[in-house]
């Protein structure tokens, strides 16, 4: 089950940066960002009640323990909300608008996994098989090809500069969870980590960014706030909502360098996506994908020690036994 979240995880994030493209056309990235955070956080939210509510009909328990609040379980969730939350979801946006270029701001993701091997080194004390690592390292050398379109279509460096850092706070993030909130529910986890971003951009996207945001709606087609307005709820219900708390779930299963690497994949769409909204993409740009394809099946390929625990006597899977909480091939150091 878990390679079926990371294809649907792939699918829709690497659908999110035509859907800002659209969406900053309209509003401000304060004001996506807050519709992201929210929609997630609304369609979590009716997730979590209707589960309740049928457990109560059925008289049933609470599935697992409860993750005990401390002043140390806020502190992790306040790392997980800035870091893969407010920054990101704002930033993004912000940059798209500007350069109108979704697919160079998509494929910048593909730093994820060299910064969650960092990252991981330093919070988890895990390191990567050699493998992974050959994987990795094959899918980072097309990446100067993947740079230096950012040249060819004029971007200044500061904003190259401020893309990688999206990456990094989503690597800081994901590797938190792993390591201080990984006894959460991931539909628990994602629903309370939106709602507490959305305490932050609601506010300020209203003082920054309501009143053009209303004249930008009068001034605009009504067909292109349409547009702009269901970018957003798709954005926020679908990218952030479900895709999130799927993405959270493989990164406790099975950890957050297995979980990253389908920033190795959303690059591709978003680039495809790009294209047909009239972007440019080069064939070299084609030629470092398809490598970053092939890096993507060496480190997410099962090993002998998976396979062996996932496969019953003849071969059939044990459907019934949950993943590990760790990345087989990520080991402790």
């Amino acid at each position: 089950m878990v390679y079926v979240w990371f294809v649907l995880v792939c699918l829709i994030w690497g659908g999110s940066f035509i859907l800002m493209k659209k969406a900053a056309v309209v509003f401000g990235p304060l004001s996506i960002g807050t519709g992201r955070v929210l929609g997630g956080a609304l369609v979590l939210g009716l997730v979590l009640a209707a589960v309740a509510w049928r457990r109560r009909a059925r008289e049933q328990a609470p599935r697992g323990a409860r993750a005990a609040w401390s002043w140390s379980t806020a502190g992790a969730l306040a790392v997980v909300v800035g870091f893969g939350f407010l920054y990101p979801f704002s930033m993004q946006p912000y940059l798209i608008g500007k350069l109108g270029q979704s697919g160079f701001i998509g494929m910048m993701v593909a730093l994820v996994p060299l910064l969650t091997i960092a990252a991981s080194a330093v919070l988890l004390r895990t390191w990567p098989s050699v493998r992974q690592w050959a994987g990795v390292l094959a899918g980072l050398a097309c990446m100067p090809v993947l740079f230096g379109v950012g040249r060819e279509l004029g971007v200044a460096a500061g904003d190259v500069a401020l893309a990688a850092t999206v990456p990094l706070g989503y690597a800081v993030s994901n590797t938190w969870i792993k390591r201080r909130l990984s006894d959460w529910s991931p539909t628990v986890l994602t629903a309370t980590a939106c709602g507490a971003a959305g305490m932050f951009l609601l506010p300020a996207a209203w003082a920054r960014e309501g009143a053009a945001a209303a004249e930008s709606v009068t001034q605009h087609p009504a067909s292109a706030v349409w547009v702009a307005v269901g970018s957003v709820l798709v954005l926020g219900m679908l990218g952030t909502g479900v895709a999130t708390m799927l993405f959270y779930r493989m990164i406790q299963q099975r950890g957050p360098l297995f979980a990253g690497m389908v920033t190795y994949v959303v690059p591709v769409e978003a680039l495809l996506l790009g294209l047909a909204d009239g972007e440019a993409v080069t064939r070299w740009q084609g030629v470092a994908l398809g490598v970053i394809l092939l890096s993507v099946a060496l480190v997410q390929w099962p090993g002998k020690a998976a396979r062996a625990a996932a496969e019953g006597p003849g071969g059939a899977a044990l459907s019934a036994a949950p993943a590990p909480v760790a990345d087989e091939a990520v080991k402790p150091g």
